[in-house]
């Protein structure tokens, strides 16, 4: 869209609704729209996804395909800097063979013993797999504005599980610095 487009469209809108408010904020300065923007607080069951006691067998759960476009390649740089320091951790991430960037980190850093590889989890199991996780890490990163916390990061918030997510906008909105979690610069594996 071009920007005029986009204006026009924003205009003729009777509502928008985005994301978080970073977002929120970013059209209200740019567009001047205040009255017609929501921005619905995303919900998460809290019967379901709660802390239970369970034994934590995974140190650090990335529950994300292996994706470029999730930077996948970040995060897996990141495990040869933590292996570097603690050669027994384990993480847990959905493998896709067929992403054979990652495939090749994977070998030539020697971290095939230290990543289980996830199936496709039911979603009644995620409380438990979460649950059996020290830590949560999303390496998805953009600079553009727009909801940049997925649901798997609420779910994990809610059984508190601490969290690590790339300084996306909209981010700090849900994260407070060593409260619930951490914030590194998105792209850059020696921050994570």
């Amino acid at each position: 869209l071009t920007n005029s487009m986009f204006k026009y469209i924003l205009k003729k809108s009777d509502l928008i609704e985005v994301a978080d408010k970073t977002t929120a904020d970013f059209l209200n300065k740019e567009y001047k729209i205040n009255n017609k923007i929501d921005f619905p607080y995303w919900g998460i069951d809290t019967e379901e996804f709660k802390p239970i006691k369970t034994k934590k067998n995974i140190h650090v759960l990335y529950l994300r395909k292996a994706s470029q476009k999730y930077s996948t390649d970040v995060y897996i740089e990141a495990l040869n800097i933590v292996k570097k320091k603690f050669p027994k951790f384990i993480s847990a991430l959905i493998r896709d063979k067929s992403y054979v960037r990652i495939e090749r980190m994977i070998n030539k850093y020697k971290l095939e013993k230290n990543i289980r590889n996830l199936e496709r989890t039911p979603h009644e199991k995620i409380p438990k797999l979460l649950n059996s996780s020290l830590m949560y890490v999303d390496s998805f990163h953009r600079n553009t504005s727009g909801g940049c916390v997925g649901i798997t990061t609420m779910e994990a918030m809610a059984c508190e599980v601490p969290i690590i997510l790339a300084d996306n906008p909209g981010v700090r909105d849900y994260v407070k610095k060593n409260y619930n979690g951490l914030i590194y610069k998105g792209g850059d594996s020696k921050e994570l």
